[in-house]
Parts: C-alpha cells; sequence; structure tokens
C-alpha cells in the first residue's frame, strides 16, 4: 500500500473496507450473463439525475425490444420515478431493473428460448435478491506474498510504499471471514437453485465475492468479507466515498516492510506515527533490498 494509507491505518487503528464496485478489476462479481454489464454503471452513477437518464434509456430499449406502447412504457416510467426508488443508495436502483427484468420476460417470453428465459430469470433474481444482499458485504483484500514485485510496482507506489502484515487471529478478521480466492479463466455462472433459501445465497455471494480471472493469479489473494451490516457499532469513520473503516485490535498490526524506494521523509513519519500511538515496541520495522543476483527483494 501507500504511505499515506499505512499512515491513516495506523492513526485510526482501522481498516478500510470497500465493495465490489470500487475494485480495479470491472470484471467484481460480473456473472456469466453479460446484461448485467450494461446495467453496471448505473450502481456507481454520481447523482440522481444521472441515474434517471440511465434507467430511461434502458426502459426505452426495453420498450422498443418488445413493442411496449408509448402510453404504457409512460405509465412505467411515472411508477418508477414517483416512487421512493431514487431516493435510496444508488446500489438500490438493482430493484428498477428487478422490474426491467419482470417486463423482459413478461412481453418476450412468447417467443423465446428456453436459456433465454433462464437468463432473464437470472439477471431477476440477480438484481432483485442478490444485489440487495451484496450491499452489506465489504471486503478487504491481503496476499501471502510479501515479496512479489509486480504487486510493490502496482500497490506500493512503484516500491515508495509498504507492505503491512497482519495476524488475522484478531479482529476485525474474526468478526468476518477470511477466503481465498478461486482464479479461473471462466467467468462466474450460477444455477437458480441458488437462491433455494438463505444459505445458499450466501455460498452464493461467497463464491462470486471470491472469483477472479486467471491475470490476477500473481496476486495470491485472500480476501476477508465482513458484513458491515451486522457490525455498525465497529465503523471508526467513513471516507469520502462513504466506505466504512472498522476497528483494528492492538496486536493486529505485526510488521512492516518498508520499500526499496521509500523517500527517507516518509521512513521518519512512520518511527513518529508508531511512537505517537505506542506502537514502536509491538510492529517490525524491516527494510527491503535489491538481491545481488536474479529479480528478487530480500528483507
Amino acid at each position: 500500500m501507500s504511505t499515506d494509507k499505512c499512515f491513516s491505518i495506523l492513526r485510526n487503528r482501522a481498516l478500510p473496507l470497500r465493495n465490489f464496485l470500487s475494485y480495479n478489476d470491472p470484471f467484481e462479481c460480473l456473472p456469466e450473463f453479460s446484461s448485467y454489464a450494461d446495467l453496471l454503471p448505473v450502481f456507481s452513477a454520481s447523482n440522481e439525475r444521472q441515474r434517471e437518464e440511465m434507467i430511461v434509456k434502458q426502459l426505452d430499449v426495453i420498450g422498443k425490444r418488445y413493442k411496449i406502447s408509448e402510453n404504457q412504457l409512460a405509465e412505467i416510467k411515472k411508477g418508477i420515478f414517483t416512487s421512493s426508488f431514487l431516493k435510496f443508495a444508488p446500489l438500490s436502483i438493482a430493484s428498477i431493473f428487478a422490474i426491467g427484468a419482470s417486463i423482459s420476460s413478461l412481453f418476450g417470453s412468447h417467443s423465446r428460448k428456453n436459456d433465454e428465459n433462464e437468463t432473464a430469470l437470472k439477471i431477476e433474481l440477480f438484481l432483485s435478491k442478490f444485489i440487495p444482499n451484496l450491499m452489506n458485504l465489504y471486503t478487504s483484500c491481503f496476499t501471502v506474498e510479501k515479496g512479489n514485485i509486480l504487486m510493490w510496482s502496482h500497490y506500493a507506489n512503484s516500491h515508495k510504499g509498504i507492505v503491512m502484515g497482519f495476524d488475522t487471529s484478531n479482529k476485525p478478521f474474526t468478526e468476518g471471514q477470511m477466503k481465498e480466492m478461486t482464479y479461473s479463466d471462466k467467468r462466474f455462472d450460477f444455477s437458480i437453485q441458488n437462491y433455494m433459501n438463505t444459505a445458499d445465497m450466501e455460498n452464493l455471494m461467497t463464491a462470486l465475492l471470491t472469483s477472479k480471472g486467471n491475470d490476477w493469479k500473481y496476486e495470491k489473494e485472500h480476501r476477508l468479507i465482513y458484513n458491515i451490516k451486522k457490525n455498525k457499532e465497529k465503523i471508526v469513520w467513513r471516507d469520502k466515498h462513504n466506505n466504512p473503516h472498522v476497528k483494528l485490535d492492538e496486536d493486529c498490526i505485526k510488521c512492516i516492510y518498508i520499500g526499496r524506494r521509500t523517500p527517507e521523509i516518509d521512513k521518519q513519519n512512520l518511527r513518529t506515527i508508531l511512537i505517537e500511538n505506542n506502537l514502536d515496541s509491538k510492529i517490525k520495522l524491516c527494510d527491503v533490498k535489491l538481491s545481488r543476483t536474479g529479480y528478487k527483494i530480500v528483507f
């Protein structure tokens, strides 16, 4: 991570969490039906007007495809925009698209093949049941490989940042689930049966949150899945993107590895923060060096 992120974690004694929309991989939680990709931008729209424009555009596409009359379509839009849907958080707009999927099924069922009907049902279930539950789950990403040069380049500001080592037997890790990522060359898909009961739904959410493409395999990622709804009292603060930061146990951070290019002023600031927060005797500092042979770094 960057030194700024490290300083924030140390000062606030809090671990930052994010939902799937804010990760750098656009395929995060994107199942194997392409129609959902067209709806994804709505979930992250920056304001109500932008979301409304997207929804109108989507409904117009549905209306044209299934030859819904202008009067019928106008009534549908009126019903949506006079409801309280748009007052909710962006992800709650999923409910509107569930309606859209229902309309698609209603007007297109007579001419659709079975697999098309199942896809429409998957989209409806995904948006109306899965997304609202997924909204409560936030994650934080970790690796078991502290010496990966690509990770240092991509996430630690081109070796000018740090790597922080955590003991996952402490909170908040024990309040959530630590899961190893699964990598594949195929996108995640699910069966309609995944929605039969609560346990199936939870298993589906965990599976989707821990699925990534093979290109990410080098990260050797483990992911903390944290239900923020069940742990509201553990939130220390929220950043400008409304991402929650949850309380860290005092013994959670064990070591900090300082990058090969980390500026001296950042090293000094790090030591000062540790002393000011009475952490200098609890957290071990290690310098990163370049190996004299091969493309490796040593600690």
